[in-house]
């Protein structure tokens, strides 16, 4: 008796652990859906407990205010978008690997989590726990690509002068600045503006020519 209770109370804890996974994500997800449709100031914890399925008090019991859970709804994203799997990240750092992970990131930006990022990072600087995390995001996210960039040039597919850190804020300016078009602009061309982009960074980072 004694070792059957034993053996049943791990696959309980699992249990109680995979159901809070689950229900953390259903709010995560809700929550996205309301930034998009109703934007910051329009709803409520409770709302968002209510849209995921569960009691109205649930998204304030697992997150306790909601600039700490729309903080959270951010993390969500970013880590959701850099966990997709990406062909091309195997092969070795240079225009055609940056080329394509700019792409798939500009491909995106219609998204509705990508929509609901723009509006919380146009939030942040009125919100301090948003505003930390943010930042935190955006400056994980120079880095990423920073090291790419740093990378090529030490491999030698990129020339020794660019500026890895100059180059990297850039990319990201570029790629948040797209967030800003979703839903605005419906005129505005996402393929044509990253092809352009494209084309300046090729000249920047493999150009053998003196920088301006």
């Amino acid at each position: 008796m004694t070792q059957a209770s034993s053996t049943k109370q791990p696959k309980s804890a699992r249990t109680q652990s995979e159901r809070r996974e689950e229900a953390e994500r259903r709010i995560l997800e809700a929550a996205i859906r309301l930034v998009v449709d109703k934007g910051y100031d329009r709803f409520t914890l409770a709302d968002v407990g209510a849209k995921a399925g569960y009691s109205r008090g649930l998204a304030a019991h697992y997150f306790g205010k909601k600039d700490e859970l729309l903080s959270a709804v951010a993390q969500y994203i970013v880590e959701r978008y850099r966990d997709r799997p990406v062909g091309a990240d195997s092969a070795p750092p240079g225009i055609d690997r940056l080329s394509h992970e700019i792409r798939r990131y500009v491909e995106q930006s219609p998204s509705r989590a990508a929509q609901a990022l723009g509006v919380l990072f146009s939030q942040a600087r009125f919100h301090p726990p948003l505003a930390r995390a943010i930042t935190s995001l955006n400056q994980h996210t120079r880095e990423i690509w920073e090291v790419g960039i740093r990378a090529g040039i030490e491999n030698g597919v990129y020339r020794s002068d660019a500026d890895p850190k100059g180059v990297a804020s850039l990319i990201h300016a570029f790629l948040r600045g797209q967030a800003t078009f979703v839903g605005l602009d419906p005129d505005y061309d996402f393929a044509r503006a990253t092809d352009v982009f494209i084309e300046m960074l090729r000249h920047r980072l493999l150009s053998t020519e003196a920088p301006p």
